[in-house]
């Protein structure tokens, strides 16, 4: 009897085992792709960039080295240029006369700032808790700080720039500019 359940139990062990060995080698190959595979989830640093893609020190090249080749490139009214990596929700502008191709704005739709601020998901009330309600810009539903905006949902019956019925809109952008420049960056 013994002997028997001794057999039982090293088949279940087995048996165990073996699945164990098939979950992990299911799982492996997905963690692989995506150790290689581009992040957008970089750490947003207000006025200096994002993860390794620094405003004004990094160029176009660098961001093809780190997110790769499939992106638009789009001509913004002669102005600057925008690489679109609409897959990742990130989009890298540079000047059209600058030769060296440095990045001046990131733009993200989706992460999160550095004080806290998620895309999709904060909202104005909550900009202005955590950055001060005194913001730059003269767009309605763009606010403007040292080295950050924030884009937030478009609504033109909202009222005022910061009107109580814009204060539930959420944050649906988030661009990452040099911190002593909120516009003009190729003039």
């Amino acid at each position: 009897m013994w002997k028997r359940n001794r057999e039982k139990l090293t088949r279940q062990l087995a048996l165990s085992a073996v699945l164990l060995i098939l979950v992990v080698s299911i799982h492996a190959p997905s963690a692989t792709v995506s150790q290689t595979q581009p992040q957008a989830q970089a750490q947003i640093k207000d006025g200096i960039g994002l993860g390794e893609i620094l405003i004004g020190g990094s160029n176009a090249a660098d961001v093809e080295a780190r997110y790769g080749k499939k992106y638009d490139l789009i001509n913004k009214n002669d102005y600057s240029y925008r690489m679109d990596y609409a897959d990742l929700g990130l989009a890298f502008y540079y000047c059209l006369k600058d030769e060296k191709k440095r990045v001046f704005l990131v733009e993200l739709h989706q992460g999160v700032s550095s004080k806290g601020i998620t895309v999709g998901q904060s909202t104005l009330r909550d900009v202005f808790r955590l950055y001060g309600e005194n913001s730059g810009g003269e767009q309605t539903d763009v606010h403007e700080y040292k080295g950050i905006q924030f884009y937030i949902e478009s609504d033109p019956t909202a009222g005022a720039r910061n009107s109580a019925a814009r204060l539930d809109k959420k944050v649906v952008e988030i661009d990452i500019v040099s911190p002593d420049q909120s516009s003009n960056f190729c003039d």
